[in-house]
């Protein structure tokens, strides 16, 4: 499916960022940081509000979803058009030493029960360790 579908299909205004953004992220395969996507997409000199706001409506749109790093920032992840790879409500996994986020898609998140007249808006599970290539190239084990 083409990056204009998709937008047009959630709703979305096709814009030459958005279109970027998305197609950026849907190469990545994982969630980057605002930074990350900026640098890495030749976006440097978009306004980095104007990326934060179109991150914000692709998400609100259900095109990607965050997580949040250990340093607190949010990385985002794109839903490919046909559901493979990232669906989203799973957990997550960041590598402590190159900072790598690594979607864990076999493991879904619990389903959380509150009390009548409350809504769950967002929730999230992040591990934290090394990752097979850092773990490999360690010199003190």
């Amino acid at each position: 499916m083409r990056i204009r579908q998709v937008l047009r299909q959630s709703g979305l205004r096709c814009t030459p960022v958005r279109e970027e953004v998305l197609r950026f992220l849907y190469d990545a395969r994982r969630p980057l940081a605002h930074g990350q996507i900026a640098a890495a997409a030749g976006m440097e000199e978009v306004h980095r509000v104007t990326l934060y706001r179109t991150l914000t409506a692709l998400e609100e749109a259900g095109l990607l979803h965050r997580v949040q790093g250990r340093d607190g920032v949010w990385n985002f992840c794109a839903h490919p058009p046909h559901g493979e790879d990232c669906p989203g409500n799973h957990a997550h996994f960041v590598c402590e030493t190159c900072g790598q986020i690594r979607c864990l898609h076999e493991q879904s998140l619990p389903w959380i029960a509150v009390e009548e007249g409350e809504r769950v808006s967002g929730k999230q599970l992040v591990a934290y360790g090394i990752c097979s290539t850092c773990f490999a190239r360690r010199s003190d084990i």
